[in-house]
């Protein structure tokens, strides 16, 4: 069966993008791994470290080795050779081994999960092509892929010829069963030289500092999955392709012709038909082929995979539809167990099974399917209430680890997608649908409605991006911040008719000055208001502006004409309404209340209301309803000064 190892590199070099390679037989997605460029990816580097406590409760010690957070070394993971030196050579106990302040050559095993620091262990190993170097080992051995006794013999044999240094292990790989003596011993001294340089790098080191960096995505994948089945090499960029061909040439140069250079409009996972196979990876429910499904949750402590035989009903009986269900369901566990790098304690809840040679059977198809993988499996037989549990080793973070984050909506309960995840995953969608629907020099208008968090990273932190992609295929992206849109949805919309906006000087409105009379309000008339004649005999008040008391003969106020008879106060107190343009007669409004609180309008001041006695009438001028300019109006309530009857505002007694 023939394979083809994909690498999008495409986003690998933006700050927040990833390089992800995948696997395929036959388009169908067998292996996939992904670099985060946002999380640095620290398993399998060694370190020197520096022992910070000792814990003889817990049989363990705790490692400073540059990170945030202390590592966790085991006592059982203390190779004997990183002992104090006054420590007994059959030491028991974690007290008698290490020592407070002693350097030790850590690697890391499994990366920090949640609160829990990065695993560490003292048994260095440094895999190769086609063998593995442990310094701390003796001897050889070989893969436990390799299960037929003959081939181990002749194979243990000849890397015991190889001579390795005294205190040296070595490891076989399956990728070494058919190579030469001579091919080994180039791959053994490869390795022997990166061992000499960690060593002269922890000499020269006085504090906790890395020694060794392990590979990236795609020279860990082209070491340990480049195999005489594999016959393209497909990778669509510049710099990935020639990292490479750089590593072929030296590790394997008969296989070089097999690289290929991507260079397609389209994005090339989406090319092959793998985009949706990765996305997948994300969800809990994985289908079967004949319409079941797997329901697959991770917990700290383990992972529960739930079988549903769903519309699977063809079979003639339950039990034959239990055990086909059943055999689909593990050979897509072992897939998917590999796939997402689910490691610890797995639980498979199969449908119930009467018949054991059926339980037999479905037991013996998971082994075969799990043999393509490189962890390590332990699989103990089917319970009697049909569970199928296992331990796995895991080779790399889980997948769900790297690329999502805990929601804050749900508190832990769901997961969405991590924003730097998904401004890459909402780049390659805006990709793949212009390169879909436009044609080559067509341009066009995307608009891209997404939540506000995702907004503000994608114009802020991944602007160059846009910008390249704009640029790319001729187009105009915007994008809109929606609140009520809630991660991971989003909305891609395409205007095929954009034209490019012509560029024009803006325009800037003329200044406002208090020189000249504003502009009309609406419903105010041009002329000033008329004078308030004083009539003949008795006392009489001023008319006044504003609503009246219950014994007060006052109309309505008169129409605002200008800005010049609002002063500061008035334009942020008084509500601009359209104002009456002649009075307004009391018996107009009647004694309906609701008329005076829905239609607030300015009242005069106390200043403005003066009695004018009768003899005083006659050379008393004419005076305006409409206060001087810069007097503040104020409102007035009826209830409070000049409300009904015996008020303020009532009519004057003679």
């Amino acid at each position: 069966m023939s394979r083809t190892i994909l690498i999008n590199a495409r986003e690998g070099d933006m700050p927040h993008g990833e390089v992800r390679v995948a696997i395929i037989e036959n388009g169908s997605l067998t292996d996939f791994d992904v670099d985060p460029q946002w999380k640095e990816k620290t398993r399998g580097n060694i370190y020197r470290g520096v022992i910070t406590n000792v814990e003889p409760a817990l049989q363990a010690a705790f490692v400073d080795f540059g990170a945030k957070k202390q590592g966790f070394l085991s006592f059982s993971d203390v190779a004997p050779h990183a002992y104090r030196p006054d420590a007994p050579k059959n030491a028991r106990t974690i007290t008698e081994a290490l020592k407070r302040k002693q350097h030790v050559t850590v690697q890391i095993l499994k990366e920090e999960i949640g609160q829990k620091g990065a695993a560490l262990t003292t048994y260095v190993s440094l895999p190769g092509r086609y063998l593995v170097l442990m310094p701390s080992g003796e001897g050889a051995h070989i893969s436990r892929k390799i299960e037929d006794e003959e081939e181990r013999r002749r194979i243990k044999a000849l890397a015991a010829s190889l001579d390795p240094p005294e205190n040296v292990g070595l490891i076989v790989r399956t990728a070494g069963m058919e190579q030469p003596k001579a091919v080994l011993a180039r791959d053994l001294k490869y390795l022997l030289k990166m061992w000499e340089g960690i060593e002269a790098r922890f000499r020269a080191a006085t504090r906790p500092t890395l020694l060794h960096q392990d590979h990236d995505a795609i020279l860990r994948t082209l070491r340990d999955y480049l195999t005489p089945d594999v016959t393209r090499i497909i990778v669509d960029t510049p710099q990935a392709f020639d990292t490479a061909k750089e590593f072929i040439a030296v590790a394997m140069p008969k296989q070089e012709s097999m690289l290929e250079r991507y260079d397609g409009r389209r994005p090339l996972f989406t090319e092959f038909n793998v985009e949706t196979q990765v996305e997948a990876l994300f969800s809990r429910r994985a289908p079967l082929p004949t319409g079941g499904y797997l329901i697959i949750d991770q917990t700290e402590a383990l992972v529960s995979i739930d079988v549903n035989s769903g519309k699977n009903n063809r079979e003639g009986s339950q039990e034959e539809t239990a055990f086909r269900t059943n055999i689909e369901a593990v050979t897509e566990v072992a897939r998917q167990l590999k796939l997402r790098d689910l490691g610890g304690i797995v639980v498979v809840d199969l449908i119930d099974m009467m018949n054991p040679n059926h339980r037999a059977e479905v037991e013996k198809r998971f082994k075969e399917a799990i043999k393509s993988d490189k962890a390590r499996f332990k699989v103990s037989p089917i319970s009697q209430h049909g569970l199928l549990e296992l331990t796995r080793q895991r080779i790399r973070p889980a997948l769900l680890e790297g690329m999502m984050t805990t929601c804050p909506e749900c508190d832990g309960r769901g997961r969405v997608r991590a924003l730097q995840s998904e401004g890459t995953h909402l780049l390659r969608a805006v990709a793949d649908r212009l390169a879909h629907e436009l044609a080559s020099g067509q341009s066009a208008k995307v608009t891209l409605d997404v939540p506000v968090e995702v907004a503000m990273h994608l114009l802020n932190d991944r602007r160059p991006a846009l910008q390249a992609l704009e640029a790319q295929h001729n187009a105009h992206i915007r994008v809109q911040a929606k609140t009520h849109l809630p991660a991971p949805h989003y909305a891609i919309s395409l205007d095929k008719d954009f034209a490019p906006p012509a560029v024009h000087e803006p325009r800037r409105p003329a200044p406002i000055t208090m020189d000249e009379p504003d502009a009309e309000l609406p419903g105010a008339e041009a002329e000033p208001a008329a004078a308030v004649p004083v009539a003949e005999g008795g006392a009489k008040k001023r008319r006044r502006r504003g609503r009246r008391g219950k014994g007060g003969e006052g109309h309505a106020p008169a129409p605002v004409s200008s800005a010049r008879e609002m002063n500061d106060d008035d334009a942020f107190d008084v509500a601009v309404l359209p104002m009456a343009s002649a009075p307004v007669e009391a018996e107009a409004l009647g004694d309906d209340e609701s008329a005076f609180e829905d239609h607030e309008v300015p009242m005069a001041s106390d200043a403005d209301v003066e009695m004018i006695d009768e003899g005083a009438a006659a050379e008393a001028p004419s005076v305006a309803a409409v206060p001087p300019a810069g007097k503040r109006r104020r409102r007035r309530r009826r209830g409070g000064r000049g409300g009904r009857g015996g008020g303020r505002g009532a009519s004057p007694t003679p």
